[in-house]
């Protein structure tokens, strides 16, 4: 698994969305978002203080400790990944981050 991480980083070596290439990752983006068996995203923020986290915590438990952070907070970088299913059963990830200032 860990060789197939790396091998998707090397075929897609600058996952970074700027205003020069989103057309082009646009483009890929939304040729690739039908195929995806599952989608992630993660928000980088200028701070994060949030009640304690606790790893038994309810998906909707969670959410709500997360939506008070980034009510306080400022969201500066934004991530996506998409998860396709390979032939072979296996999965490729397809990450995209834009910074959003």
């Amino acid at each position: 698994f860990y060789q197939k991480y790396l091998s998707i980083f090397r075929s897609n070596p600058n996952m970074n969305v700027t205003k020069k290439n989103f057309e082009e990752f646009y483009k890929e983006f939304e040729d690739q978002l039908p195929k995806a068996e599952f989608v992630s995203f993660d928000f980088e923020m200028t701070g994060i203080r949030c009640d304690r986290e606790n790893y038994t915590d309810l998906p909707w438990e969670k959410y709500n400790k997360m939506r008070m952070a980034a009510n306080k907070y400022r969201i500066i970088q934004f991530g996506i990944c998409l998860f396709i299913r390979n032939v072979d059963g296996s999965l490729d990830a397809r990450p995209y981050n834009a910074y959003i200032f």
